[in-house]
């Protein structure tokens, strides 16, 4: 694992540009849309289970209300997660990230010499999380006549 969080040296100085150009205050001012109506989206859905009574799982909540915000800032996709967890980009990301994190405090990278029932899983899921990243990069691409504004590099990144 080696990104803008973990790096160190010239490593973290060729990550840490790119990041600091996406995160630029122009850059993270387009995002205010975005960010309104998925705060408006998981609020509106808050209101109805608080209204009905119904539990929720805040932590799931709070994660597919990242997912929507991260997915659609980067890659313009609209998976609408909030509303429909089923989607398995939720699901997949549920297995990666305890992976990922049990890897970083690992004092020796077994799954490099040796793959586990769970590094297969890991393998699963993230050609997965590839796939709906790229299926919704192609239907985009798909959509785009040839001379409009979104053939322009994107002001995200």
């Amino acid at each position: 694992m080696d990104g803008v969080f973990n790096a160190e040296g010239d490593r973290w100085k060729r990550h840490r540009k790119p990041i600091a150009d996406a995160l630029n205050v122009k850059n993270v001012k387009a995002f205010y849309p975005i960010l309104f109506d998925k705060t408006k989206s998981i609020l509106s859905k808050f209101k109805t289970h608080a209204s009905t009574g119904t539990e929720v799982d805040v932590q799931k909540e709070f994660i597919a209300f990242t997912i929507d915000i991260t997915t659609e800032i980067a890659f313009g996709l609209k998976l609408d997660t909030i509303n429909n967890q089923s989607n398995g980009f939720q699901e997949h990301l549920e297995v990666i990230f305890p992976i990922i994190n049990a890897r970083l405090t690992a004092p020796i990278p077994i799954w490099r010499f040796f793959k586990s029932k769970q590094d297969r899983l890991l393998d699963r899921s993230l050609k997965a999380i590839e796939k709906i990243i790229y299926d919704g990069i192609a239907t985009a691409k798909s959509k785009m006549p040839a001379t409009s504004d979104l053939n322009r590099p994107p002001n995200t990144f």
